[in-house]
């Protein structure tokens, strides 16, 4: 492959097209998981919860949510609480933030590569969720 270089932005990665479950408007870069009452729908990911990527943009209820989903995909993401710091496991705060994995029982989603304090960007790698 001469010439040719791999990022973790061409690993396992895809942007699927989801409808907005409510206002996403603020919330480009947080975490969502499927929607309970839209079809095809996505939602902003509670605390600790298993998630399905990272929203790409900010659709307004009802308009089309673009989802960087999960499986080695790097995507900006909003930092939670405390910030998070490169080579920190990421697990979902309340409001869909991610936040340093801390305790037991904790839903894995990432591991940040871009540091970032609370409420600013950062950047992640995305991975299944798996319980630490």
């Amino acid at each position: 492959m001469s010439g040719e270089s791999t990022t973790f932005n061409s690993c396992n990665t895809s942007d699927f097209p989801f409808i907005a479950d409510g206002d996403l408007s603020d919330k480009q870069f947080y975490a969502v998981k499927p929607s309970t009452s839209v079809v095809k729908g996505v939602a902003i990911a509670g605390a600790n919860e298993r998630i399905i990527g990272i929203l790409q943009n900010a659709p307004a209820s009802g308009e089309l949510a673009t989802v960087a989903t999960v499986r080695g995909r790097s995507s900006k993401c909003i930092a939670g609480t405390g910030g998070i710091a490169k080579g920190d496991e990421l697990m979902v705060e309340a409001g869909g933030a991610l936040v340093k994995a801390s305790g037991s029982a904790q839903k894995i989603v990432g591991v940040c590569i871009g540091a970032a304090a609370a409420g600013e960007q950062g950047e992640c790698v995305l991975f299944d969720a798996y319980v630490a």
